[in-house]
């Protein structure tokens, strides 16, 4: 799972949103003490981290991150920065790992994430959560009351498919799919992904 740091609410949405159709999760929080609090959980791979005027807090950022890791309070990951800044210098001095445009083109982060992350991060590296996903959608499911029926005519996702995943007998769980689940929920699809990984550490 990818971590995207950006202030924007708009930004931030539309950013995870284009990175789940690229076959990419990921959890997006504001500049602040909540990044290294997430970075400790240990479950995010990369990085994305917006740096921009005024104050240029994205590489305040970047020095917070850095300082933890060297603690030892949060695993190393690479650190891609959005910026529309010129002086690219100033920014990997301050410890990123990589540059991209900002406004992004959805292709050149792409590029960017499998520049520094090993293949199988895209849809497919969450395939090993389906049966853990299964329990949390149905649990969420009966919390608001709603029959499979009702979620599948909510979410768009067809009652049959919904029963197999809850079920944990369907193998093949695309992102979108679990995008207009999630949708239906209403809960971000991160927060489905936690779960999940928190039960497999539990095992």
């Amino acid at each position: 799972m990818l971590l995207v740091i950006e202030d924007n609410e708009i930004q931030r949405r539309r950013l995870t949103r284009r990175l789940a159709l690229s076959g990419f999760l990921s959890h997006a929080v504001s500049h602040g003490p909540e990044v290294v609090d997430c970075l400790s959980r240990g479950i995010y791979r990369l990085v994305l981290l917006d740096v921009s005027t005024p104050g240029l807090k994205g590489l305040k950022t970047t020095k917070q991150i850095r300082e933890s890791q060297q603690a030892g309070l949060t695993p190393p990951v690479p650190i891609i920065a959005m910026t529309s800044l010129v002086d690219r210098e100033l920014i990997m001095q301050a410890g990123v790992s990589d540059c991209i445009d900002d406004p992004i083109v959805v292709e050149q982060v792409t590029a960017a994430i499998e520049r520094w992350l090993s293949p199988g991060t895209s849809s497919s590296a969450f395939e090993h959560l389906v049966p853990n996903l299964g329990r949390a959608i149905k649990d969420l499911r009966l919390r608001r009351g709603l029959t499979a029926s009702e979620l599948s005519r909510i979410s768009g996702v067809a009652e049959e498919k919904i029963v197999l995943i809850e079920s944990g007998k369907d193998e093949i769980l695309s992102v979108v799919t679990l995008i207009k689940l999630a949708e239906g929920l209403c809960i971000p699809v991160s927060e489905l992904v936690e779960v999940a990984e928190r039960e497999i550490a539990l095992d």
